[in-house]
């Protein structure tokens, strides 16, 4: 009798809970053994009918829809919200073709067109027309784990740990801090690393801050680009069309050259493109009077007080390969010195952007 009046409590305790939320006729208190059983009776229906009034639809078969964040004012009834509330779908459908689990948000993409174009074992979808921002978020504040992990079979050939693509950017690393912290936290090989500074590091030994070398930034000259064939964008010899540059350059006198298109026999061709840093060029020299010294260097400079390449006598012909950084448009200037004049002859071997 003590065990069934413990029971019996436990059950009101439960029902006392389930009348706040579910419209349940009140139970009067036990007057007898048979009042007794009769409320462990209604008290099991009645948890019975909590159940269903609360439960949520966090499964269904294969091609139906989960419904996330469902209304309930209809106890024992739920339905999907109508709002912007993200849903899911459970999809089995043509291998390759389908998304095994869609969360979605918006109205203007449907499970059906998703599945077709991006299968996947599970897809977030974030539209314009919705309320979330982001496909997919993911946070962790664990040491050497990650907010997400991308994983390909090692043991299966052509399998790709991650992939993206957007039309602003194929992937933004946002900066993680100035390059001074480098020197206090601790890196292992495969971290990229980016700088409030605008440099990009990728690190190829462990340690604090391990060993990283500097992909790019704004102090690099960047990707050198090989052309595939040498361009000629400039030669001051005269009758060497298609490319004329004028008269031989005197002493003390400066020419501007632009790099950015020239010829490969007769052919226009292209060589360096705006937004180029720096370019691979071979500088010639010819029919040189005297002797003197050629310096190269980018059109946005106003001089400087070097050279790259040096001549001494009357009548030679000497070649050398230099880099010179350019103008935001491809441009050099091509300075003379030293008292004697020459031709001169620039071919395009590949550029840095």
């Amino acid at each position: 009798m003590n065990d069934l009046n413990d029971r019996i409590n436990r059950l009101e305790a439960e029902l006392a809970a389930l009348k706040e939320e579910v419209a349940v006729p009140e139970i009067t208190a036990p007057s007898s053994r048979r009042d007794l059983l009769r409320k462990v009776t209604i008290g099991a229906a009645g948890a019975a009918l909590g159940a269903a009034a609360f439960a949520r639809p966090a499964a269904a078969a294969n091609g139906d829809f989960i419904k996330i964040g469902t209304d309930v004012s209809t106890p024992g009834s739920p339905t999907q919200n109508t709002g912007t509330t993200p849903t899911g779908v459970s999809f089995t459908g043509v291998d390759a073709t389908g998304v095994a689990f869609l969360f979605e948000d918006g109205t203007t993409w449907t499970a059906t067109s998703a599945s077709t174009r991006y299968p996947a074992a599970l897809g977030g979808f974030a539209s314009d027309t919705g309320k979330a921002r982001n496909g997919v978020y993911a946070y962790t504040q664990w040491p050497d784990h990650a907010g997400v992990v991308g994983y390909g079979s090692l043991s299966t050939p052509g399998t790709i740990g991650g992939r993206f693509e957007g039309n602003r950017a194929a992937i933004s690393v946002l900066t993680s801090g100035p390059a001074a912290t480098f020197a206090t936290i601790p890196h292992k090989v495969g971290d990229i690393v980016s700088t409030d500074e605008g440099d990009l590091y990728y690190v190829v030994a462990d340690g604090t801050p391990g060993t990283l070398r500097k992909l790019s930034g704004p102090t690099t000259a960047g990707q050198f680009h090989l052309l595939a064939a040498p361009v000629r964008v400039y030669d001051s010899r005269p009758g060497k069309a298609p490319v004329v540059g004028g008269d031989g350059l005197l002493t003390n006198s400066t020419r501007t050259v632009s790099l950015s298109s020239g010829f490969v026999g007769n052919t226009a061709t292209p060589a360096v493109p705006a937004g180029a840093t720096g370019a691979l060029i071979s500088l010639t020299i010819d029919s040189t009077v005297n002797g003197g010294f050629l310096a190269v260097f980018s059109n946005a400079v106003a001089d400087v007080s070097s050279s790259n390449i040096n001549w001494s006598t009357t009548g030679q012909t000497v070649a050398v390969t230099t880099v010179s950084a350019v103008d935001p448009t491809g441009k050099i200037k091509v300075k003379a010195g030293g008292g004697g004049s020459t031709q001169i002859i620039i071919d395009v071997i590949g550029y840095y952007r």
